[in-house]
């Protein structure tokens, strides 16, 4: 049994140079991912982290929210990076798990980028932007209601603070940010996880971004970036479908041992499953607006969401010679946007849908 939480492709130095012709050699990438995953877990466990308690951090929630807190750098000291850590870390939820990523805005089209902040954003005061990478952005996944409002809340009168985009559905200034943002560290209660060059001592723990842990209570720890980058960075989901060709590719190879993109593969609805979820999750569905839907329409419904987003959660059941993988769709009806979660089940060349829930 493999169990992955996310496998992050879309730039990933090692798999690109290990396979740099990868078509036909799925069973190949499975074995290789799955001793990086190995390592990765012991590496995490030497260290007093267990790797399935990551896994909320690491994959979209369908009922959490996700929160970009926006800092003008040019009011804030020559460490921007630090003095928006000090406002964040007062505000975090001491027991809860996140993704934590951070990076200045770097977008070739100011008038574009600042279109889209204006009309996702809320902002809590004026200040003019010349350049984007003025803009720099701590994006924090996985929080409640009261902990997105928490940190809402306790940053605005920070020095550089001027606002936020909420975050959790899809929406332009989230694709731009997915494209100039990365993972800093995986919080999982109150140790922050990031991490180290690969080359370092085998019991190194660095801090490479520097945050102020020990001012706050929390510890930090860190593991070998090559396993870092491959397993516990979280991916922001996109709209630009295109991004996500390499990542599905490899993703779906690390649990199934076949080269392809999960997003051409044939799903299927049946209709007992149609029925299960219309009696059993109608309240799914019909948030959807997919409730009377036949099965096929349904199964079109969500191989065309799945055709813009990524894929996580994988497992490869060795014993059963099946996969399971999900991915996060999206759907807007009367008025509201609705996020589900579609658990898929890879077996004999195609997709199945094995359960929608949201």
């Amino acid at each position: 049994m493999i169990s992955i939480h996310t496998v992050e492709a879309r730039d990933n130095a090692m798999l690109d140079v290990t396979f740099q012709n990868p078509e036909g050699r799925g069973e190949e990438i499975r074995r290789e991912i799955a001793m990086a995953l190995d390592t990765a877990i012991k590496q995490l466990s030497d260290r007093g982290v267990e790797y399935a308690k990551l896994r909320t951090a690491l994959t979209p929630q369908v009922d959490k929210r996700e929160l970009a807190l926006l800092f003008d750098s040019t009011v804030m000291n020559g460490w921007y990076g630090g003095e928006a850590a000090e406002a964040v870390l007062p505000h975090l939820d001491r027991k809860s798990n996140h993704s934590i990523l951070a990076g200045d805005i770097i977008f070739k089209d100011l008038d574009f980028l600042l279109t889209a902040l204006n009309a996702e954003g809320e902002f809590w005061r004026e200040t003019s932007i010349p350049v984007s990478q003025q803009l720099y952005v701590v994006y924090i996944t996985n929080l409640s209601d009261g902990g997105f409002d928490r940190l809402v809340d306790g940053v605005r009168s920070s020095r550089g603070a001027i606002g936020y985009v909420d975050c959790t559905y899809a929406g332009v200034t989230k694709t731009i940010l997915s494209t100039c943002i990365g993972t800093r560290y995986v919080k999982v209660g109150s140790v922050f996880v990031n991490s180290h060059p690969f080359d370092a001592d085998e019991d190194a723990n660095e801090n490479a971004a520097g945050w102020p842990f020990a001012e706050h209570g929390y510890s930090y720890c860190s593991i070998a970036d090559l396993y870092f980058d491959l397993f516990l960075r979280y991916k922001v989901e996109s709209v630009l479908s295109g991004s996500a060709f390499n990542d599905g590719h490899f993703s779906l190879a690390a649990v199934t041992g076949i080269w392809a993109d999960p997003r051409t593969l044939p799903l299927s609805v049946h209709e007992g499953k149609r029925k299960y979820l219309e009696d059993e999750k109608g309240g799914s569905l019909a948030k959807a607006g997919l409730s009377g839907h036949s099965a096929d329409e349904i199964a079109s419904k969500i191989k065309e969401k799945i055709a813009a987003n990524y894929i996580y959660n994988l497992v490869w059941n060795s014993e059963k010679g099946y996969s399971n993988f999900a991915t996060m769709i999206e759907f807007k009806h009367m008025g509201r946007k609705v996020r589900l979660r579609a658990a898929l089940k890879f077996e004999d060349g195609e997709l199945g849908l094995v359960s929608l829930f949201g």
